[in-house]
């Protein structure tokens, strides 16, 4: 019985990353651009101008899209945890090498316009300011990138963290909105 249960094991593993494979061939024939020795597990929807380095990988049922006019860009050596939100909505979200994203990550550099009471919101103008995430960054489970941020180098955003600012290089912030707590030694 051991027998069956450790070839059952072998056989879902292979066939999985094959569907892995099958499903990078996919993408690439829709015209996403993806770097060598990836991995996108099931579920996943990517549309529009999705660039994906080398060695990432992108967790289940996680979502990467842009509007028209926008790119997302996710470096080498990633990994983009299960049910993420990646999105641009005109500019640019810039992710760098060697970043780690909990589950449930959303980043997006656009919102609606909202301050003139006279437009129905669904109908006013996407405002879209580039979002900008530097190498070696961690954010936590359930964390939330807002528009116009930079995060810098090394930086660390825990769980459910909203950021609305920019964090500078080996911060550590935290809250809602996230605030620098300290600092990386």
């Amino acid at each position: 019985m051991a027998g069956a249960v450790s070839f059952y094991s072998w056989f879902c593993s292979r066939f999985e990353r094959f569907l892995g494979k099958l499903r990078i061939l996919h993408f690439r024939l829709l015209g996403v651009k993806i770097g060598r020795g990836c991995h996108i597990e099931r579920g996943v929807i990517i549309r529009g101008a999705v660039e994906i380095g080398d060695r990432t990988n992108i967790g289940a049922y996680s979502y990467l899209s842009t509007a028209l006019g926008g790119r997302l860009l996710i470096g080498n050596d990633c990994h983009v945890g299960k049910l993420n939100q990646l999105g641009s909505g005109g500019s640019v979200v810039s992710i760098g090498d060697h970043c780690i994203f909990a589950a449930y990550v959303q980043v997006t550099d656009a919102i609606h316009e909202f301050r003139n009471r006279g437009l129905c919101i669904i109908k006013a103008p996407v405002l879209a300011s580039s979002v900008s995430i530097a190498p070696n960054v961690w954010l936590g489970s359930g964390v939330m990138v807002m528009t116009g941020v930079a995060i810098g180098e090394g930086a660390v955003i825990g769980a459910q963290s909203l950021v609305r600012e920019s964090v500078p290089p080996f911060a550590i912030a935290v809250g809602t909105p996230a605030r620098v707590v300290s600092y990386r030694e």
